[in-house]
């Protein structure tokens, strides 16, 4: 009888996890009216609104509203990624109270007149395929919907690919940027699609094929601080498709080859979108086989020619 009336006791003193609501939403900064109420995880003690701007080649904003997912230093602040012909700007804003959330839209959301209305996402192809995904009104001065397909195997493991959707206004639309050398092997492709009319970027892009052999050889490395590109270690490679470029990634200095292989002229002009290898610090190509001499880059090949 004792321990029951312990545990009575305690249960009264010690406080339970206690649950808030907030508004859940996603889609256009401009229709709130449209937000529903969740009940968060329990311990989760601030509701969130977050404005996700995407400007470049991709044009679009997104208000997201919800329970805190991460810790509350996230909070009131503003983050930036660059994706080479994307740059994403991420504000949230968080308050503690019941349905706090309600009316919170952090500073920045357009206030221009809006046209065509797109689809928006930013994940793997199978979850940005379809007419079921959010929309948003592109603002007066986007006159596209757009779609970018993203693959690369850059440590030799699977393939990855990712798909951005969203609102454009490009003057040259359209267009494939790629790179291999060859081992492991090591790949890179971006393709991107627009089109005239609201919702009309509801489709996906199937894998890209490597293609047939065009006739152009190139060295072909990948320098592990090991010396895989020096003369010892180049191998040579066929391109196929539209790779017709050979092509050196350098390193800390203009000198220092981290990687040879094959390209597209517009992956040699670096119109492509969210591309990381560590110290990377350029690219250079050249036409013609075997134009990247082996061991030196396409730059002292240039200087010595």
């Amino acid at each position: 009888m004792k321990t029951l009336m312990g545990m009575v006791f305690m249960s009264i003193l010690l406080p339970s996890a206690s649950s808030i609501q907030c508004y859940q939403y996603q889609g256009e900064s401009q229709l709130p009216q449209k937000q529903s109420i969740i009940t968060c995880q329990p311990n989760v003690a601030f509701c969130t609104s977050t404005l996700i701007k995407f400007q470049g080649k991709l044009h679009f904003e997104i208000l997201v509203k919800g329970c805190l997912a991460g810790n509350e230093t996230t909070c009131n602040k503003t983050t930036t990624t660059d994706k080479k012909i994307v740059q994403v700007y991420e504000t949230i804003q968080c308050c503690n109270k019941e349905l706090c959330n309600s009316d919170l839209i952090p500073d920045g959301s357009s206030t221009k007149d809006h046209g065509i209305q797109c689809f928006v996402c930013n994940g793997n192809p199978a979850s940005c395929n379809g007419d079921q995904l959010p929309t948003v009104r592109c603002n007066g001065e986007q006159t596209q919907c757009m779609e970018i397909s993203i693959e690369g195997a850059l440590t030799g493991n699977e393939k990855k690919r990712i798909m951005l959707k969203g609102c454009g206004n490009v003057t040259s639309c359209g267009g494939f940027a790629a790179f291999s050398n060859g081992l492991q092997p090591l790949s890179y492709s971006a393709a991107m699609r627009c089109c005239k009319g609201s919702s009309c970027n509801s489709g996906t892009f199937a894998e890209s094929e490597p293609g047939k052999e065009n006739g152009v050889e190139c060295y072909s490395c990948t320098d592990t601080k090991q010396g895989g590109c020096s003369p010892g270690h180049v191998k040579r490679m066929k391109c196929t498709g539209a790779m017709t470029q050979c092509l050196d990634i350098t390193g800390d200095t203009p000198n220092q080859i981290i990687m040879k292989g094959c390209a597209t002229e517009s992956f040699c002009q670096e119109a492509y979108p969210d591309f990381r290898i560590p110290v990377k610090s350029g690219t250079s190509c050249c036409s013609g086989s075997l134009c990247n001499q082996a061991g030196i880059s396409t730059e002292e090949a240039k200087t010595k020619n």
